[in-house]
């Protein structure tokens, strides 16, 4: 079962150690996820690529840590599809405009926690 990944690229010091651990976790689940294109700013944003990334994607993990305008804007196109969506954010990071802000899974050290439980939610809700 694939599953496409939102996350923050290019101020994110942690994005290879995290998309490693979303890898083991989602390895361990019986996913695979989808990650986002090499962060390239200035590339133009294929969004007709994007959204069959999200068609094919049984549902969407996003991570909103940074604040990431572009992840908001990603978000807020697979939620516009009707994707089950399961987020994550560092703690003390403001979460703007989603339609779920209440169920965004907050995490500290614990990383890797706050994975497997979106990645299990993510699975069970689909």
């Amino acid at each position: 079962m694939i599953f496409q990944v939102i996350m923050p690229i290019g101020r994110n010091r942690l994005r290879i150690e995290q998309q490693a651990t979303i890898a083991s976790c989602a390895h361990n689940l019986g996913l695979a996820p989808n990650y986002p294109d090499a962060y390239d700013p200035a590339a133009p944003f294929d969004i007709h690529g994007f959204i069959g990334r999200l068609e094919r994607s049984a549902f969407v993990f996003v991570d909103l840590s940074y604040e990431s305008p572009s992840c908001y804007y990603e978000l807020g196109v697979a939620e516009s599809i009707g994707k089950v969506i399961v987020a994550v954010a560092q703690k003390g990071t403001d979460i703007h405009q989603s339609a779920n802000r209440a169920a965004v899974r907050f995490y500290g050290c614990d990383y890797e926690s706050a994975v497997r439980e979106a990645l299990t939610r993510g699975k069970l809700a689909t």
